[in-house]
């Protein structure tokens, strides 16, 4: 009897569908990137892959390869552009990204070397820039803005010096001579590290985590980073250095303590007059005649709505 020939059987894979996870993480990866651009679209400011990876504005971490994959299709479906490696808002205007990057290398330079001068002040512990020449989005002729840590109960009597020298080296900014001059618009003292819980927002977050040190003395750069690591917890991708803080010693010379009294009282005096929304207290100065927050977040709030992201 003539055996009867089985049919071969076809072996071939289904194609897995993609699960409701799985395209939940996509989506929140996208968003994400999205949100992460449009919040440098405020400065025109394109992006390149290791920039987003760093600065990717997400609570939960993302693989590399996941987020290189998200912004392909993001690419692909035109909501990102991409023009010599960096990333941006699909027909946002651009700035010219490497004029800005040799612009702030330059004025970073610059930073470095008048901080050397600025170390000589012995209360000084640390000097960071912060602002458009920090991220690296420097115009030619843009001021530096100086983030000033002194030791703890010796705040006045370091601005007081800080601004002799600077005025007396001509490197002070003024409103009639802004160009590449030093702003030193915020001091804070060793024991005052931790930013202010009502002033916590992604905009914060964001100087935060450019700051960029000139001058560094007892590894204060790290302990101020560790007293703010509620930055991190918008940059996912980003984790803080593991850093044991110490106590500040609080140097009780008698005469010293006299002399921070009165450059406080001083100094306070003279700018009681021309005092606008600039915070002086003892253990903090912030010059914020124009304070851009408001306006900074209520432009990311604008730009979250046109791309039909919510807001949170």
């Amino acid at each position: 009897m003539p055996s009867i020939k089985k049919k071969p059987k076809k072996y071939f894979k289904k194609r897995k569908k993609a699960t409701p996870k799985k395209v939940g993480h996509t989506a929140r990866v996208e968003t994400a990137i999205l949100e992460t651009l449009g919040y440098r679209s405020i400065f025109n400011y394109p992006m390149s892959f290791y920039q987003i990876n760093t600065f990717l504005l997400s609570k939960r971490k993302v693989r590399p390869e996941v987020l290189k994959n998200a912004l392909n299709h993001l690419v692909r479906t035109r909501k990102l552009g991409v023009k010599v490696d960096k990333y941006y808002i699909y027909k946002n205007k651009t700035v010219p990204w490497k004029q800005r990057y040799n612009n702030s290398q330059r004025l970073l330079k610059r930073a470095q070397n008048i901080s050397k001068i600025l170390s000589k002040i012995p209360w000084i512990k640390f000097i960071g820039v912060t602002g458009s020449v920090a991220a690296f989005n420097g115009t030619k002729n843009d001021d530096i803005d100086f983030f000033i840590v002194t030791k703890a109960k010796r705040l006045w009597l370091t601005r007081g010096f800080v601004f002799l020298i600077l005025k007396i080296l001509d490197l002070l900014r003024t409103d009639e001579d802004p160009n590449r001059k030093i702003c030193p618009n915020i001091f804070v003292d060793e024991t005052n590290l931790a930013w202010d819980k009502k002033a916590r927002n992604v905009y914060v977050a964001h100087e935060v985590v450019m700051l960029h040190s000139v001058f560094d003395r007892d590894d204060t750069y790290f302990r101020f980073i560790k007293s703010n690591d509620w930055a991190f917890k918008f940059f996912a991708n980003l984790q803080p250095p593991d850093y044991y803080v110490k106590r500040a010693k609080i140097n009780k010379n008698p005469l010293l303590g006299f002399l921070e009294g009165w450059a406080y009282k001083t100094q306070l005096g003279y700018m009681k007059k021309r005092k606008t929304k600039e915070v002086t207290k003892r253990n903090i100065i912030h010059f914020n005649k124009v304070d851009n927050t408001e306006d900074i977040l209520g432009g990311y709030k604008e730009i979250k709505s046109k791309l039909g992201l919510k807001s949170k």
